[in-house]
């Protein structure tokens, strides 16, 4: 092969290399792990709220058997939650070197365990609002609310302020999954670029 070929091949080959800026993705990466970092404390402190909450619940007196079995019923189901969402962390931390190959795979993991972190959150809305709801059924009977004032008076804010903080973390949660879609088609159509020239990684 002349190398004037030679010299023709490699600037085709150059000019067909997707255009990644490899510091701008190095410092997405680090800004990602410090976020991910911010996540889990805030994790840590609400997972604590919540069983300092449920255990002075358990521990106050006058609470009704119903209420009280409640909480015995969310510890475990907290406990699940919060170890399901800590769960999707695994392995996303680093990138197995500096390369664009490596950072662009971790960049799509991080994608994929976004999307399972949100469909985890969706999971968790709907099984407490189904435990609870199970619960409060006999507050929800008409023959409860319409006829005392004290159970009504309780009951609208409670249902109001609950219901729009479940459909505000459901609508989140969506549009949440939909910029991590977006992002790991994004991500994916790089790597096969990348790992497709020549037949391996650059």
């Amino acid at each position: 092969m002349k190398p004037a070929d030679d010299w023709n091949r490699w600037a085709q080959t150059w000019q067909q290399q997707p255009s990644i800026n490899v510091d701008q993705l190095r410092q997405q990466v680090r800004r990602k792990q410090w976020r991910m970092r911010i996540f889990i404390v805030w994790r840590v402190i609400g997972a604590i709220i919540v069983v300092t909450a449920l255990t002075r619940l358990q521990m106050a007196p006058g609470i009704p058997i119903p209420m009280r079995v409640w909480g015995g019923i969310m510890f475990p189901l907290f406990a699940l939650i919060f170890y399901m969402r800590v769960r999707q962390y695994r392995g996303i931390w680093n990138a197995a070197s500096e390369g664009t190959v490596d950072l662009l795979r971790l960049t799509a993991k991080r994608a994929r365990a976004g999307i399972r972190l949100a469909w985890t959150n969706v999971a968790a809305i709907i099984l407490i609002s189904v435990v609870s709801l199970s619960f409060a059924a006999p507050y929800l009977m008409p023959v409860r609310w319409l006829h005392d004032p004290n159970v009504r008076h309780v009951l609208a804010p409670l249902i109001a302020t609950n219901g729009a903080i479940a459909i505000a973390a459901l609508v989140i949660n969506a549009s949440y999954m939909h910029r991590q879609r977006a992002r790991l088609h994004h991500v994916e159509a790089l790597l096969a670029e990348v790992t497709d020239l020549d037949g391996h990684p650059n």
